[in-house]
């Protein structure tokens, strides 16, 4: 999909140059130095996405408002080290940063305005359609696999406090790496390694829904806001960013242990009966917490036990 999106970000943004008004075929085409044919073709892709265009027999117009990314904004209001790059379409930006890792200093991040094939854990998708979520993934130095056990929770405590600041207070954090409104899933983080110059490169993938499909489908998921508010993905992604850099500089100094509160405080499991498909097993029980290491507590009938990782459903 990515590949038929290319250009999709130059018309939509010249779409907006014109409110209220069509443009027509001539005109776009001169713009963005398109055929009529692919230019067609791009108006039928972006609608397969997301149904943000009319067209008709005179030209194109917006449906719908797109609250579109700046690269520039993001760059300049962002704090710490590391650069920042948009790229307007992305199979998956963990993918790309973990194919260049070698090159990635910590703090360094990567944006897609389009995500087209990117992966949640267990080998999920999670794509994005077009100006409604935000993909971004952050690369960080460690000096071990080690010492990311339970970055995923903590990357998951700073996000939902990241978007307090945005109004969107009572965002829970799902164990070991979802982000939740209610009983509804806000967003998802992958964090994946590869081996650099002695230590890691990790790459944080988080994907979060900012508004619901244009498309008006009724899906089971939330999102910070329900109608376009022009700039707020902007402003979620700076948030986000800034979230993402503390919360790694503090990782590696401490681990763990300074997100234990928060993450009590956002326990969506908490006192909840669940089940967990782990790699030893299935293990159920009542959430009773999380120890420092990032496991998920268990109680049951033969006690308390710690499961490391797996797949939560709740029973």
């Amino acid at each position: 999909m990515g590949s038929d999106l290319n250009g999709s970000i130059a018309l939509l943004r010249a779409l907006m140059e014109a409110p209220g008004r069509m443009l027509t075929r001539d005109e776009l085409c001169s713009k963005l130095t398109l055929s009529t044919d692919a230019l067609d073709q791009l108006v039928a892709s972006i609608n397969a996405t997301d149904a943000l265009l009319e067209q008709d027999a005179d030209g194109v117009a917006l449906r719908v408002e797109a609250d579109l990314l700046d690269e520039e904004y993001i760059f300049k209001n962002t704090h710490g080290h590391g650069r920042v790059e948009l790229r307007e379409c992305s199979a998956s930006t963990n993918t790309e940063m973990l194919d260049n890792a070698e090159n990635l200093a910590s703090g360094d991040v990567l944006i897609a305005e389009i995500q087209s094939a990117g992966r949640g854990r267990r080998g999920s998708s999670w794509l994005s359609g077009i100006g409604q979520g935000l993909t971004l993934s952050m690369a960080w130095r460690f000096a071990s696999l080690r010492q990311i056990q339970g970055l995923a929770v903590a990357v998951g405590v700073s996000a939902a406090e990241a978007f307090g600041t945005l109004g969107k207070p009572g965002i829970s954090v799902k164990w070991p790496n979802d982000l939740y409104i209610g009983d509804l899933k806000l967003g998802g983080i992958l964090i994946e390694s590869v081996p650099v110059h002695g230590g890691i490169a990790a790459v944080i993938g988080i994907g979060v829904n900012v508004y619901m499909a244009a498309s008006g489908e009724r899906l089971p998921i939330s999102s910070l806001e329900k109608h376009v508010r022009l700039g707020l993905r902007n402003q979620a992604a700076v948030v986000l960013i800034d979230a993402l850099r503390g919360c790694c500089s503090a990782f590696e100094q401490s681990g763990l242990e300074s997100f234990m509160d928060g993450f009590e405080q956002r326990n969506y499991l908490s006192g909840r009966k669940v089940r967990v498909a782990a790699e030893d097993g299935e293990h159920s029980g009542t959430v009773c917490g999380m120890d420092a290491q990032g496991n998920l507590l268990l109680s049951g009938a033969s006690g308390t036990e710690a499961v490391n990782v797996g797949h939560v459903e709740l029973l």
